[in-house]
This record gives C-alpha cells, structure tokens and sequence, in this order.
C-alpha cells in the first residue's frame, strides 16, 4: 500500500505544476498581447423603444419623437442621435448632447452635423423660438436631468425650410439610430414612415 502512496504524490504535483505555468503563460500574454484593453464595455441595454414621425401639413408637425420603453439608463453625454433619408443617403447627426442652444429646448449649431447635400443652408434641426414647444427630452440643456430612462421621449423637429421637408417631398422614410459612443453600441433603431 505504501508504494502506490509515494507513486501519487509525484503524478499530482506534476499535474499541479502544469497548471500553475498555464496560468502564468495566460497572464503573461494578456498583459504582453494587450488583449485586456480591447475588450469593450457591452454599454446600456434598452431592451424596447418606439418612434414616431410625423409629417403633417402644418410646420409644428414635422415632429421626430424617440421612446426609451424598458431597459437601463442612459447618459444623455454618452450619446449621439443621427437621423437618415435613406434615400437620399443623407444624414444629420446630434452630437455633444445635452445642447444649450439660444432658446428654451434647443440645441446649439454645434450639436448639430449634417450632409452637405440639403438644399439649402437652413438648419435641418428647428432651432427657432417656437422649436421650444415640440422639442423635448434629456437632450437639451433645460431638461430636468441629463438622464434617459425608461418612459421617456425625445422629440426633434425637422425644419420644413430645409431640404428635409417631409410634406412636398417624394422621400417617406427616416432612419434614427441612437448611439452610444463609448462603447460604439447602437441602442436603437428604428425605420419611420411620414
């Protein structure tokens, strides 16, 4: 019986020695590979959201409202919002949020980047005085919070001076994508129909 004693001990600390460099050799080639530093923060989950876009006859009523139904919370510093035709394969992105713009409930021109094809060079973004009644949500300056959470809207009027003019135009459809740069995450998507 003692002989199959000693035989174990050196099968079980040769074992214990194979695992200890497997160990070292993975630390080793983390830190050597910098394999640590690719790998992402997955971001926010929003599990549901809607969208609604309106395009009515009135200027008030070319209206882009976003809804964060259920999942986590997002920082409003920690977004972009880019709205696209595609079939004109332009796009306008809101960047830097939230924006302090000149009134109440609008963004600056510096939160606002856009396709150099419009029409002319009038904001895509309604940033006017009676902007402030339909622009609405956590991505402006005014807002209570700078926090999305579950239940709220963001809305965003389309100026109809632009060459995004929803009512005369042949063009039906918007893309919005809201992004969440620190982890290149795309939250949501959604395809609008005016």
């Amino acid at each position: 019986m003692s002989q199959y004693r000693r035989a174990a001990v050196p099968v079980i600390s040769i074992i214990l020695m194979a695992a200890v460099v497997v160990i070292l050799a993975a630390t080793v080639s983390v830190l050597v590979f910098d394999i640590g530093d690719s790998i992402r923060d997955p971001g926010p989950n929003v599990a549901e959201s809607s969208g609604e876009f309106v395009a009515g006859a009135d200027d008030e009523d070319q209206v882009v409202r976003i809804t964060h139904v259920a999942g986590d919370t997002v920082d409003v510093e920690s977004i972009e919002i880019v709205l696209r035709v595609p079939e004109r394969g332009e796009q306008v992105r809101l960047v830097d949020l939230p924006g302090d713009g000149f009134f109440t409930y609008t963004l600056d021109d510096s939160n606002i980047q856009g396709s150099t094809d419009l029409a002319d060079d009038t904001d895509v973004i309604d940033q006017g005085p009676f902007a402030s009644n339909v622009n609405t949500g956590p991505i402006y300056e005014d807002a209570d919070d700078q926090q999305w959470s579950a239940g709220e809207t963001i809305a965003v009027e389309l100026s109809s001076s632009s060459g995004w003019d929803f009512r005369t135009s042949e063009y039906t459809e918007l893309d919005v994508y809201v992004v969440h740069t620190e982890s290149e995450k795309v939250l949501i998507r959604e395809r609008l129909s005016a």
